[in-house]
């Protein structure tokens, strides 16, 4: 006896709506802005970049930014103040091992095939 979801008159009757009618123009607008921004663009170029990138390369570059941001996770710590004990260190410890282990992978060591 119910309704079923797909029934034209229901939808007849949210098309004919003038929340649903205004929330679809607005998205229509943004959805059309964000196609056509320089962002999104740049967005692309840099993605099909990437997926260009051979691995090597890219797990270098991801190595290099784990690298990076190790140190700046410490010096951000330790700005607020010296933590109490030695447990906060584990995150750092384990991102520079695997930022290491990325370069050694990409052959950044001359280990790799």
């Amino acid at each position: 006896m119910g309704v079923a979801r797909d029934d034209p008159r229901v939808l007849a009757i949210v098309n004919a709506s003038i929340l649903v009618r205004t929330l679809t123009h607005v998205l229509n607008v943004v959805l059309r802005a964000f196609k056509a921004s320089a962002i999104t663009a740049r967005g692309r170029t840099l993605a099909a970049d990437w997926a260009a990138a051979g691995w090597q390369a890219r797990r270098r570059a991801v190595g290099q930014a784990v690298l990076v941001a190790v140190p700046v996770h410490v010096t951000m710590s330790l700005w607020q103040g010296v933590p109490p004990g030695w447990l906060w260190l584990i995150a750092p410890a384990c991102a520079t091992v695997f930022g290491l282990f990325l370069l050694a992978a990409s052959g950044a060591f001359g280990t790799s095939r």
